[in-house]
């Protein structure tokens, strides 16, 4: 289901680095829509279970930030990094993958924890100090030990 529209959508820099198999599951079901001009895609008060990626276009900078305030303040999202944002969904999906990989070795590195997510090592590292704060994980040189 790719249109010319998801190039434009895959040279973001939020998925420009994701590797092609999670990109592909991102946009399973996903589907691109052009709004007429001043369309409100978001009031105050909605549940958060949409996520809209502006590809050409502008937005109230006021009200993204208020509502990126609200998402936060209810941990619909996280931040991980001052500059990182995850959806709460996904470091939960995140800690289940490391879980899981426990089962197999209670010792993780950056190389395995790519490999096991299919990210960049511009991710990988502050999802992995994220979970060494959360203390799913505790750094042991190079290596992070799964608790």
């Amino acid at each position: 289901m790719r249109s010319p529209d998801w190039i434009s959508v895959r040279a973001l820099p939020l998925f420009c680095e994701m590797g092609e198999e999670n990109f592909d599951r991102l946009v399973d079901g996903a589907f691109c829509h052009r709004f007429p001009k001043y369309a409100n895609l978001v009031t105050e008060g909605d549940t958060a279970d949409f996520l809209y990626v502006l590809v050409d276009g502008r937005i109230d900078r006021r009200r993204a930030d208020k509502i990126l305030q609200i998402l936060l303040k209810e941990k619909v999202l996280v931040r991980v990094t001052e500059d990182l944002i995850f959806h709460r969904a996904a470091l939960e999906e995140l800690r289940r993958r490391v879980a899981r990989r426990k089962l197999q070795s209670p010792r993780l590195n950056v190389a395995v924890f790519k490999e096991l997510t299919g990210l960049t090592r511009k991710y990988a590292i502050p999802l992995l100090e994220y979970l060494d704060r959360e203390r799913v994980t505790r750094r042991e040189g190079d290596e992070r030990i799964i608790l």
